[in-house]
């Protein structure tokens, strides 16, 4: 009963129906924790599931509570230095990172790949999670060759063990190309990102926001290069998308509407560029607070503010934007690449 909720579940969250997923996922929880200690291991994963779902949803708050859970439920099951624990950890640690508790985030993952280190062969298809959310600390660090060189480890042992399902590493894929457009490597982020859409051409089951954000990245790429024309219908995909799944998946839409203002700046559309950074503004304020991508789009929304002569606002957009980040922590504070925008649960 409890596993075949779980299945039912997925399929919700997948549909982006994730009211549904969740409440689904917790039904399965109520059955296993009515198990006792016989199911706490189970009682976990679904705790770490439902984590997932509010993650994705932008509650925060709540899916650091049901991680929390799991992880104390596998720490008294299993053991700290268990892989089931780490992975919980690392789901932890993600959020953290989405969330823009960066220091957080690094005592989180670096625990979490120091036990997946000492109990997965290096070969291992359940070590290409752990590589992947390393590498998009170390991008928030500015470590980026560092960053790189765990994305492409992970791909390696992705494409040896995980051959025939592309679909299991697609996240790997899409980071590294995210980091490539960051730093300029745009001819070598145009291959990976393209590659990454062709995955989710072939399947389905993959997630329609995921999807947005990768055409986004592409466009972006386009945008930096002045292609616009091969640009334009990959926003234009990539909003309708977000229009129809924004409240859904804010965090993920807030991304999107981000790199669009971004196209119709360099368009000198400088109207829907601020329509767009309102949007995204609206969904992070909303999900994040003041945290540094608040501050990304605060600044943004200024930039497109000067140019239509709205001096004023911009100038309080912008100063807000200065608060934010002259409190976060100096060694920890946000950088340009966001590859939090996917998340790789």
């Amino acid at each position: 009963m409890a596993e075949d909720l779980e299945k039912l579940a997925v399929i919700y969250s997948k549909a982006a129906r994730f009211d549904e997923a969740r409440n689904t996922f917790q039904r399965a929880l109520d059955i296993y924790e009515r198990h006792g200690a016989e199911g706490e291991s189970q009682a976990a994963r679904e705790s770490q599931l439902i984590g997932g779902v509010l993650q994705m949803q932008g509650l925060f708050s709540e899916a650091e509570i049901s991680y929390k859970k799991a992880i104390a439920l596998l720490e008294h099951f299993a053991g700290r230095q268990d892989f089931r624990t780490a992975s919980a950890l690392r789901s932890l640690g993600w959020l953290y990172l989405t969330s823009g508790r960066v220091s957080d985030a690094y005592e989180a993952l670096t625990k979490a790949l120091r036990v997946a280190d000492k109990v997965l062969p290096e070969d291992s298809p359940e070590f290409i999670v752990f590589l992947d959310s390393q590498g998009a600390l170390l991008c928030e660090l500015s470590r980026f060759a560092e960053a790189e060189r765990m994305w492409l480890r992970a791909l390696r042992i992705a494409e040896t063990a995980c051959r025939d399902d592309a679909s299991r590493y697609v996240f790997v894929l899409h980071h590294l190309g995210q980091l490539y457009s960051s730093i300029g490597k745009y001819k070598s982020a145009e291959g990976v990102l393209k590659r990454t859409l062709l995955i989710y051409g072939r399947d389905n089951e993959l997630s329609s926001m995921a999807r947005a954000v990768t055409m986004s990245e592409l466009g972006n790429v386009y945008t930096r290069l002045k292609r616009y024309e091969e640009a334009a219908p990959l926003f234009q995909s990539s909003l309708q998308i977000v229009n129809a799944q924004r409240d859904l998946v804010p965090f993920s839409s807030a991304h999107v509407l981000t790199l669009a203002g971004n196209y119709y700046m360099s368009r000198h559309e400088w109207e829907t560029a601020e329509q767009c950074y309102r949007h995204a503004l609206k969904l992070r304020e909303a999900t994040l607070g003041d945290r540094p991508a608040v501050a990304v789009t605060l600044t943004s929304l200024a930039q497109a503010l000067l140019r239509l002569h709205r001096k004023k606002e911009a100038k309080d957009y912008q100063a807000r934007a200065d608060q934010i980040v002259a409190a976060q922590d100096p060694a920890f504070r946000g950088h340009t690449i966001d590859v939090r925008a996917f998340n790789a649960n």
